[in-house]
């Protein structure tokens, strides 16, 4: 288990869910022997009517995961990778060498919390499919983890991230077409287009540099769309910058 650890939302079967999971174990990941997949889901009391956790069970959830996970991954056979939100449910995932061990772990370790139901499984997955096919995010979601710790920076100087301030964008294109009709979308959303043409050491890639007055903590639905839309033509986003507005001093 990494110390980096990232949250994302999405939707499961059309349902609200939240994934809270190990990104930097992805450098290591598979690891070696850890060839079973274990999970423990566990009943929410509280959940909310979309089926997410609640406020009001936020310190009994947090308590559970605490106690677990520290038996479960007590032993050096048993890896903790994340957990998944959804439908009224917590679902633990690990990577274990030690199936049997985990199960009787895990069951155990769910005699210190009564009052919750719950199941455990094993499964063999020596690719760690479930890791990278189900936690890992997409190259949208990855989009909202490497933006909010763009704001989380600008936070840590002080920045509110409430100001509108421009904000500048960059896309790559393969093709110049693809580009114009980017460009023409662009126009119509109230974009500034600030630069099109060939990037210099790239003659047969177009670089496309836009503008618009945003506010930074409503960012998120501007970059899919911007990312959207890019995708839809082959480009690729290449991100957004902004200067920081901090508060003066009182």
């Amino acid at each position: 288990m990494s110390e980096e650890w990232e949250f994302y939302p999405l939707l499961i079967d059309d349902s609200p869910a939240s994934i809270f999971f190990d990104l930097g174990i992805q450098s290591e990941a598979p690891l070696g022997g850890f060839d079973w997949l274990g999970y423990l889901r566990v009943r929410m009391q509280l959940p909310r009517p979309d089926g997410l956790s609640s406020g009001e069970e936020f310190d009994a959830l947090a308590a559970l995961e605490d106690g677990i996970c520290d038996s479960i991954t007590a032993s050096d056979d048993t890896v903790y990778v994340g957990r998944n939100t959804s439908g009224g449910n917590r679902n633990f995932y690990f990577y274990t060498r030690n199936k049997t061990l985990f199960e009787k772990t895990a069951n155990a370790a769910m005699l210190r919390f009564p009052d919750y139901e719950f199941e455990v499984g094993t499964r063999p997955d020596q690719e760690w499919n479930a890791y990278f096919r189900f936690l890992f995010p997409s190259a949208r979601s990855m989009l909202l983890i490497t933006y909010r710790r763009v704001c989380e920076s600008l936070q840590a100087h002080g920045d509110q991230l409430t100001a509108p301030r421009d904000i500048d964008h960059r896309v790559y294109f393969d093709s110049r077409p693809e580009a114009e009709k980017f460009a023409d979308w662009l126009r119509q959303n109230a974009f500034d287009i600030t630069t099109l043409e060939p990037l210099y050491d790239h003659a047969s890639r177009i670089v496309v540099d836009f503008v618009r007055k945003d506010v930074p903590a409503d960012i998120d639905p501007v970059v899919l769309a911007l990312f959207d839309n890019a995708t839809d033509l082959n480009g690729d986003y290449d991100g957004w910058g902004c200067e920081i507005q901090a508060d003066p001093p009182e």
